[in-house]
Parts: structure tokens; sequence; C-alpha cells
């Protein structure tokens, strides 16, 4: 389908490579320090971001020219707190864990609240699932199978929450980090459902109500949760 005039689906996944990559494109066309990459030359996606090619003013941009140019200069751990200008809809790590959980309690009963995630051991975004499900939402969680996370995976399905988990060679690894509620808020990003990634280290996400870019997620959320396996708790 040939997108509407003006909008560009060129917006990676949020993940770290995208947030190196448009730092970087960002930085060098604001300060001539070198030549930046074409935009085509960015992963793909079925995101669209309402800004025109190349650099624009758009807030988010800002924001994360602004939380680079911080980090470029501030080695020191923890990293400073992102820069979030107003309508931005940016969601910064450190710091990240209060929002996310938020946003899952946000989800109304009777609702489905899509996830996809890479990681798992944050022990309040794994209970914040479990009220959820207790309150009549369905959580549907789709991931790749790691003994790593064996805990969180066995206290989500005792919790009510169905985890669909995809194993070995299977053809799809999800490395994806996105959230689904109540049919109209998408959160999506680079961080990933850990105490690490969620306290400590830098990453960055956007939680936005825009109607088409949860109508473009909500398929392959649901088709990728489908096509995995149930998990049944073990141990």
């Amino acid at each position: 389908m040939i997108p509407p005039s003006g909008t560009v689906h060129r917006l990676p996944a949020w993940d770290a490579q995208m947030l190196a990559a448009h730092s970087r494109y960002v930085t060098a066309s604001h300060a001539n320090l070198a030549k930046a990459p074409e935009p085509a030359q960015l992963p793909m996606c079925c995101c669209p971001i309402d800004r025109p090619e190349g650099v624009s003013t758009d807030s988010r941009v800002s924001g994360i020219e602004a939380t680079f140019n911080t980090d470029f200069t501030h080695t020191s751990s923890p990293p400073a707190p992102g820069v979030v200008p107003a309508g931005s809809e940016l969601i910064w790590a450190p710091g990240a864990q209060t929002g996310l959980v938020n946003l899952i309690n946000s989800a109304r009963p009777g609702t489905t609240l899509y996830v996809e995630n890479q990681l798992l051991d944050s022990t309040p975004i794994e209970q914040a699932f479990v009220a959820d499900a207790k309150k009549g939402v369905t959580v549907d969680v789709a991931m790749t199978y790691s003994a790593s996370y064996v805990a969180g995976f066995n206290t989500l399905v005792a919790g009510g929450v169905h985890l669909n988990l995809y194993y070995g060679d299977t053809p799809l690894y999800i490395q994806a980090k996105a959230l689904l509620v109540n049919g109209d808020t998408a959160y999506i990003g680079s961080i990933n459902f850990t105490t690490a990634m969620t306290n400590d280290d830098r990453n960055v996400g956007i939680i936005t109500a825009n109607p088409t870019v949860v109508k473009g997620l909500t398929p392959t959320i649901a088709s990728d949760f489908a096509g995995a396996t149930p998990y049944s708790k073990s141990g």
C-alpha cells in the first residue's frame, strides 16, 4: 500500500541500533561532523513517523539529539536523565520502569494486552502483567525461549498470563520490545523488561496513541503470538 503523502515508513524498531544510527544522522547533519547516512539505509519497519525526510524539528528528534549530545560528553555512570520535550512521546531508561508499569496497569478489563519482548527479569513488570490478568485483561505475551528467564515465565503463567514462545530452530526470533494497550496505545522501543535495562542502562522508546502506529503493530504482534507454542510452567 502506498503510504499517505508526508508519511515515511522508515522508523526503525527503536532499538539500540536505531538510536545509534538515528543519533549519528541527526548529529552529523547538525554539527557537520561527518557525512550523514541516507535515510533509506536505515532499517525498515511498518511504523510511520510524522516527519519529512532528513533532519526536522520534530520533538522526538530534538529529544534524542539532546540526550545523545549529553551522553557523548558525560560518560560517568549512571547516564544523565533522557530529554523528553513536550509532545515527544519519548520514554527513556534509566527510569523507564515506572512508566512501563503505569502503562501496563492502565489496561482495562475486557481488553487484550499484546506484548513482545526479548528479555525478562523485572519483578515489577511481571507482577503488573499478572495483576492485569487477575482483573480481567487478556494478556498475550510472545517471546523466544531462554532458560535464563524460566523463573519469569513461570511467574507469568502461574498468574494467568498467556505466554507463547518460539523455541530452537524456529524461523522467528523475538527481538522486538512492544506493548499494545486497550487497542489504542502502543509502546515500542529498545527497553527490554529487565531491571538493568529499565533502571540502569541507556534505552529509549515511545508511548504513542497514534492510530496508524497502533493499527500497524497490532496484526503483527497478534500473528507472532498465534504462531508460537504455549508455555507450560516447569520446575
